[in-house]
């Protein structure tokens, strides 16, 4: 089966993605007076969507402002609006956080933004 063969390679899968994290990161959420830590010390990847990743719009390149922080499978929690400190960089704030894969999850992808 299909499945089996997956569950088997996802150590294999987490701990590649997991290479790759080299930033750390700390989430926070605004509990109407502060913000609160809600993880803190997070291995991430931060990806800007570089030049590989631009589109055209109407005769023009344009790089689209979406930035992707991948997380462990495991760091759940993560809400809309929380914001994301990385050490040398302009808050993100976050837009949605999914698993990348419902029933084989190697990464939480966080879709962010550079405004709040």
């Amino acid at each position: 089966m299909i499945g089996a063969a997956i569950t088997a390679a996802l150590p294999v899968m987490r701990a590649h993605a997991a290479s790759l994290r080299t930033l750390t990161c700390t989430i926070e959420r605004h509990d109407g007076t502060s913000w609160t830590a809600v993880h803190t010390g997070v291995a991430c990847h931060f990806d800007e969507e570089g030049a590989a990743s631009r589109t055209i719009v109407a005769g023009e390149a344009v790089t689209p402002e979406s930035p992707v922080l991948q997380l462990a499978h495991d760091v759940t929690g993560i809400e809309p609006d929380d914001r994301v400190a990385i050490t040398g960089r302009p808050y993100l704030w976050v837009t949605r956080a999914a698993l990348d894969d419902a029933t084989h999850p190697v990464e939480m992808l966080v879709a962010c933004r550079w405004q709040r």
